[in-house]
């Protein structure tokens, strides 16, 4: 996507593009569902357009555990892979829906999916 375009979470992935949030509860995982409200998304996505200020696209936000490597970045304290295998988990994320990456989204959909907000 160009810089600037504003992207407006459909649901949130993790790194294996899967639509869930896993949180340890009393030593168990217990998994949750990010997805979010696909009526208010595209209601969001025509305020972008009416505004006609910045592009806005509906999409996957993927959420991981670090800002490098999570985020097949290549300037961390350590990088265990090459710009060939960044630029290939980045093609399969834009594959699965991904537009975005970041560090929130998953406990955020999940708790707004739990809680029933939009």
């Amino acid at each position: 996507l160009k810089p600037g375009t504003v992207v407006v979470t459909k649901q949130s992935v993790d790194s294996l593009f899967q639509p869930r949030f896993e949180q340890i509860i009393l030593g168990k995982p217990v998994v949750r569902s990010t997805e979010l409200d696909g009526e208010l998304a595209e209601e969001l996505l025509q305020c972008g357009k009416d505004l006609a200020e910045f592009e806005t696209v509906i999409g996957n936000t993927m959420c991981t555990l670090d800002f490098y490597e999570g985020q097949a970045r290549l300037d961390g304290a350590f990088c265990s892979y090459n710009e060939d295998d960044k630029q290939s988990y980045l093609a399969e994320a834009y594959a699965a829906g991904v537009r975005n990456i970041e560090m929130e989204s998953s406990v955020f959909a999940a708790m707004c999916k739990l809680s029933n907000l939009r």
